[in-house]
């Protein structure tokens, strides 16, 4: 094996000094940057927590966030109707508005949206664990919407029946907890 130039020259402290010094310095540097890996959302990791209910996003509907780094690598859970904003040292912001937290692990946050954040446009979500944060991620936000229909034919001079679609209770949520019935 040949040694190479920088070792061989005639500083004995540069030679004595150097290769140890490489490695731990690099071992630091590396062991750091494993411990400290900044959250990550997944691109469209942010989704409404049912099955079946479509995107946008709306206050107070129960979410998941997917990615890396979220939480602790075993699971964390708060009570269903809790109103915990940090669990085990992760915290979510919703337009800069802090979220109430459900579930917290390393691929999985879910979360219910404040009900004081932006109910229509892109609404910025942000991770902190352990004092890092991630970066912003913008998910598009829409009101709740009702819809008129006519039921049948309109004639002149005549009766008109209309339907009104409500959304489902079942999404909606106030901050005194659940629908009744639900």
């Amino acid at each position: 094996m040949r040694t190479p130039n920088y070792l061989k020259s005639s500083d004995t402290r540069w030679r004595r000094h150097s290769l140890p010094s490489v490695i731990l310095l690099a071992t630091l540097v590396l062991g750091a940057s494993a411990a400290q890996e900044m959250p990550r959302i997944n691109v469209d990791g942010v989704i409404p927590n049912q099955p079946g209910i479509p995107l946008p996003l709306k206050p107070g509907m129960e979410v998941s966030i997917y990615g890396q780094h979220l939480g602790p690598t075993t699971g964390c859970t708060a009570g269903a109707w809790s109103d915990v904003k940090q669990l085990c040292e992760t915290a979510v912001t919703v337009g800069g508005v802090p979220a109430a937290l459900l579930y917290v692990q390393d691929k999985q946050i879910n979360l219910r949206i404040p009900f004081n954040v932006p109910t229509e446009g892109l609404v910025p979500f942000v991770v902190t664990s352990e004092g890092r944060a991630s970066l912003a991620v913008p998910v598009q936000f829409a009101p709740y919407l009702a819809a008129i229909t006519l039921s049948g034919l309109a004639y002149v001079d005549m009766p008109v029946w209309i339907e009104i679609q409500l959304p489902d209770p079942s999404i909606l949520i106030s901050p005194s907890g659940p629908p009744v019935g639900v």
